[in-house]
């Protein structure tokens, strides 16, 4: 298997998916019912719901969905079988299934299977541990197929090109084979679509526990060689009957991830047709981004992704006529600028931009053209590039610039919360509000917890709170907190109508406060209408210069002080009046939290609490924020202070939290990880199971599972619940249990997206060593904690290079943690020193046979322990190690916590470093040659540190003789270096022209100067001859060279020439 099976992720199951998918549809009708309000951007609401399916593209004839398959077929490696028999066919054939270390296994199979998890009716085929080889006959366009991933490793093979990766999600956006890859979903654990486009030759796709059904070939679209744009024609150019803007499609120069032709303009109301042309609709309008809402009068930003560096024009139709042309400030960018990546923009949108409806947007990119119209005029050069067009709403202006008022924050639109719908607001007085607080907004709020206020800053609706359930027929108890004595009015829907103009909603008209705590009473009407698990909503206004007030503010007059709105649940009945329980406050139904619906409570008992305290209520106290717990009781306290949440949530890691008990007992909690709206669906929501706590602060650990669905903005529930009577409880509270003594509290709590993953990688040359993730390349998945050196930097993918230097180029140099202090010598210790950020391990290979891989016997440092800071280490190397030493030896080094790593493949935290070894490259220029001789001689001479060849710890004539012989194998007098002391060496010498002519230090090797004295004399000639090494035999041939070599010779005296041969 490609991953150990501890690590496997658990198959969500269908009926949990569709429950959640239900609880949301549930929650998006009931936010739809109180209108939130919604600004930006691409998709815009107000629009007619589309087709996206192209025409044909879905026909039964070119699909493959495995109906005429026999019922839990299964087929191995070498097996072919050929689906559909109804229509288009292809041939599948089982072949090797690559893990995720690299390893190949060859027991996989495919099985059909009717378990859907593919998404799709009938039929589908089960993949694990195998690879499916899809071959249609033929090269095909592209293909679009179904899938469910539920194990972890996945293969996908298209043209010959393999990649293996966790999640199809992570390939969304890639290129592989030529062909561009579109995924829908695939973050893990779901179903979801794959969509390919491009010529495929070949396919293959396998994984572990991956469903794959509805395979459809894509129809070829007609030829087309340019980008159209998709915003709607007449009024707009996008047609090519009307100048439509257009570009020639140029592989390397696109906005976003791609881009894509079109064989004219593709109007849409949604301006989306660009996205549904051709065989599939891939979206290539993905490079503008909105940063910001377009507000009338305010500057606005937006992210434009460019392929490369180019220029950019843009329009917004801000007056709504129809025309990109009307004024200068709709053309929002002309000749821009853009870099490679991404290009964050800013514009100003005119405070007379038009408000009521949507409008368009376009943007042309190009590297051949710095100006260009909206249109596309004949006789104009057609330019590279891409158009994009963009669909935009325009937010009315800021009623309230200067920030003067205080608004409320109910859903607009049934109520009065926005400027524009007349939205109560005060302005503000610093000595007039309720509560401990009031903070100035530049309009309503509203949100659908009615926590707007609260969200857009400091938390200022604190003044109300209710002290008793609200009971149809029955006495209600509010606490009002005023910060100086004025008048109070108040208004609650009781009948759920949307309205606050009722008869019965006015609560409180005109209703004198005093400074500080007011306990004040209204009856709930019997008529009003219940609903535990449906909120409604109050509004609570409060002044010092006017007595009657309205929930609305339709008038220029606008008081001093605060308006507060508070959502709130009228109970049926009252289940514990005599307040003997403790209850929690998650929201009721879909948890259980009401005592209707088993909601947990334990009986008060005097010193069993969490936190510093615990109080009675007399049923659950659901809510949104899952605070219901905080507002009720004669005197407010806080008392679900027992849990505080130390790390965040994030899927696949430890959580640690911090339980507080007031004496010795049992914990039980859980937390929906799922957010299907339950803590019993699955053992992973239960994450303390009678566990002892002791009286004090616990500091606690958790599993986050992998398949946590993330909602960085939305937020989950979880519970907790403490006893000394029962150890084991459960998230609700059946009629037939016995009822513990204790606490349980509720918490809402967030789940983190995965932070994205940045990944260190080596630089060794690829293939022959593993350094791209092709190759399953060495790589650390970076913790900015622990690392080699003085710092480490992020690489998209192995940066192979022959010097070892690719991390370094592609970044910050952060290959500075290892540092070799004695040379490679055959048969000696090298000592070296490394550098660590923290205490670790570090494993660490050298190719002493200089044969491309590293072996199991070349590993110098098996997960030796290492401190942080500096570590000086040694390894020994083997006699017969580096057979060619004019070539680079290169070495791998991995720090880690864990230790045990291979050269390949990844790591979950640390960093790899690769270095290139060659012994006597003293200029570092990748060779051993005359100028490394010459660098010796001058560090022989001024007895520097660098030079030790031969690793004796000195700098010496021996280390000119290592280089010399062991080095480069060659003898003195070689001055070309070519193995060879000949003739053609003394030719070369003498050509110089500088033997004996009296200018010092003028000489090196090539010129003669074998002596390493600087100079070409007889001495150096001397030592050549006595190596007797010379070979005549090479004498050239042509008249030329032999004259010369005779005039050189006649010009030397017979003294000369005995010294040579050491004939004196």
């Amino acid at each position: 298997m490609g991953k150990y099976a501890s690590q496997k992720r658990s198959k969500l199951s269908r009926s949990r998916q569709r429950g959640l998918g239900q609880g949301l549809q549930a929650l998006e009708d009931r936010k739809l019912m109180f209108g939130d309000a919604v600004s930006v951007i691409d998709p815009v609401m107000e629009l007619p719901v589309l087709d996206l399916t192209p025409v044909g593209a879905e026909a039964a004839d070119t699909c493959i969905d495995f109906e005429d398959m026999p019922p839990a077929g299964s087929y191995v490696v070498g097996d072919t079988f050929v689906a559909d028999n109804t229509g288009l066919q292809a041939k599948f054939t089982g072949e090797a299934f690559t893990w995720s270390s690299g390893g190949m296994t060859v027991g996989g199979a495919a099985t059909v299977s009717h378990a859907n998890l593919a998404a799709d009716a009938g039929q589908e085929i089960g993949v694990n541990n195998i690879l499916l080889n899809v071959d249609f006959g033929g090269a095909i366009p592209g293909v679009r197929l179904k899938f469910g991933e539920y194990g972890g490793n996945l293969n996908l093979e298209i043209n010959g090109t393999l990649l293996n990766f966790e999640d199809f999600h992570a390939i969304d956006g890639a290129v592989v084979g030529g062909v561009n890859v579109s995924v829908v979903n695939g973050f893990g654990n779901d179903a979801g679509e794959l969509t390919l486009v491009g010529t495929i030759n070949s396919l293959k796709i396998g994984g572990q526990e991956l469903w794959i059904d509805h395979i459809c070939v894509a129809d070829r679209p007609q030829e087309a060689r340019f980008d159209w744009g998709d915003a709607p024609d007449q009024p707009y150019p996008t047609l090519a009957v009307n100048q439509g803007a257009h570009h020639v499609i140029d592989p390397n120069v696109y906005l976003g991830k791609r881009v894509e032709a079109e064989p004219d303009g593709q109007p849409t109301a949604a301006s989306d047709g660009d996205d549904q042309n051709a065989g599939f609709n891939v979206d290539d309008e993905d490079g503008v981004t909105f940063i910001t809402p377009l507000i009338q009068g305010q500057m606005a930003q937006v992210e434009v992704v460019a392929s490369t560096d180019g220029w950019l024009n843009a329009w917004v139709d801000f007056d709504r006529d129809g025309s990109w042309t009307t004024s200068a400030a709709e053309n929002i960018f002309s000749a821009q600028p853009l870099v490679a990546g991404a290009n964050i923009l800013s514009f100003m949108v005119p405070a007379g931009a038009e408000t009521a409806k949507p409008t368009y947007t376009r943007w042309r990119f190009s590297t051949d053209a710095t100006k260009l119209p909206p249109a596309q005029p004949v006789g104009i050069p057609v330019p590279n590039g891409e158009v994009e067009d963009h669909l935009v709403r325009i937010e009315p202006g800021d009623p309230d610039p200067q920030r003067r008022y205080d608004w409320g924050d109910a859903p607009d639109q049934p109520y009065p919360t926005l400027a524009a719908n007349n939205g109560a607001h005060h302005w503000i007085d610093p000595d007039v509000f309720l509560g401990s607080t009031v903070e100035p907004e530049g309009d309503g709020q509203p949100t659908f917890a009615s926590d707007g206020d609260d969200v857009n800053g400091v938390d200022d609706e604190d003044g109300v709170r209710f002290l008793t359930p609200l009971i149809p027929g029955q006495v209600a108890t509010v606490e009002v907190l005023a910060s100086t004595p004025g008048w109070l009015n108040a208004w609650i829907d009781f009948d759920r109508d949307g309205s606050w103009l009722g008869g019965n909603d006015l609560v409180f008209s005109g209703q004198p406060l005093n400074a500080g705590a007011n306990l004040l009473s209204f009856l709930v009407p019997a008529s009003a209408k219940p609903g535990p698990n449906d909120p409604t909503y109050s509004r609570w206004r409060f002044s010092t210069t006017d007595k009657f007030l309205r929930p609305t503010q339709p008038g220029p007059a606008v008081p001093n002080g605060e308006v507060e709105d508070h959502l709130v649940f009228i109970q049926e009945t009252d289940p514990d009046p005599n307040g003997r329980f403790d209850w929690g406050d998650a929201p009721d139904l879909p948890y259980p939290t009401l005592a209707a619906h088993g909601g947990a409570f334990h009986l008060i008992e005097p010193g069993v609490h969490l936190g510093e305290r615990v109080e009675p209520e007399r049923d659950g106290q659901p809510s949104v924020a899952s605070d219901g717990d905080d507002q009720v009781s004669g005197v407010h306290f806080d008392d679900e202070d027992g849990v505080n949440f130390l790390t965040p949530l994030v899927p696949g890691a430890t959580a640690k939290v911090e339980v507080i008990a007031s004496v010795d007992g049992w914990l039980n909690a859980w937390i929906d990880f799922d957010r299907n709206g339950s803590w019993s669906s699955t053992p992973d929501d239960h994450i303390f199971a009678g566990e002892l706590l002791h009286a004090g602060s616990n500091i606690l650990t958790f599993n986050v599972p992998a398949s946590a669905v993330p909602g960085p903005n939305e937020a989950t529930y979880s519970r907790w619940r403490f006893s000394t009577t029962d150890r084991l409880l459960r998230p609700s509270q059946p009629a037939s249990d016995t009822i513990p003594n204790g606490e349980v509290e509720d918490h809402l709590v967030f789940i983190q997206d995965r932070p994205e993953e940045r990944w260190d990688f080596g630089d060794a040359p690829d293939r022959p060593y593993p350094t791209t993730l092709a190759s399953n390349g060495a790589r650390h998945l970076i913790n900015p904690q622990i690392y080699l050196g003085s710092r480490i930097d992020a690489e998209a993918d192995g940066q192979p290079s022959l010097a070892a230097l690719g991390d370094d180029a592609a970044g910050v140099d952060d290959e500075d943690g290892v540092k070799f202090l004695t040379p490679i010598v055959p048969g000696q210790e090298v000592k070296y020193a490394v550098n660590a950020s923290v205490d670790g391990k570090l494993d660490a290979w050298v190719d002493f046979n200089q044969n491309g891989t590293w072996e199991a016997t070349e590993q110098i440092a098996l997960s030796i322990p290492v401190a942080g800071g500096a570590n000086f280490l040694s390894f020994a190397v083997p006699a017969d190690a580096v057979p060619t030493p004019t070539r680079p030896v290169y070495s791998r080094f991995r720090f880690s916590t864990d230790g045990g790593l291979t050269p390949e493949g990844p790591a979950r935290n640390g960093e790899v470093e690769d270095y290139r070894s060659l012994n006597g490259d003293l200029n570092d220029d990748g060779k051993v040659n005359e100028f490394d001789i010459d660098l010796l001689c001058r560090a022989i001479h001024a007895g520097a540190e660098s030079g030790d060849l031969n690793g004796d710890g000195e700098v010496d004539e021996k280390d000119m003789d290592y280089l010399v012989h062991d080095i480069l194998r060659t003898v003195y007098g070689d001055a070309n270096l070519d193995g060879v002391f000949n003739s053609t060496d003394l030719i070369q010498i003498f050509r110089y022209g500088q033997y004996e002519d009296d200018i010092p230090n003028n000489s090196g090797w090539a010129q003669g100067d074998f002596d390493c004295d600087g100079d070409f004399t007889t001495g150096d000639l001397v030592k050549a001859m006595q190596s007797g090494a010379y070979s005549p035999t090479s004498l050239p041939a042509p008249a030329r060279s032999a004259d010369l070599l005779g005039a050189v010779l006649d010009s030397i005296d017979d003294d000369d020439l005995d010294d040579w041969f050491g004939l004196n």
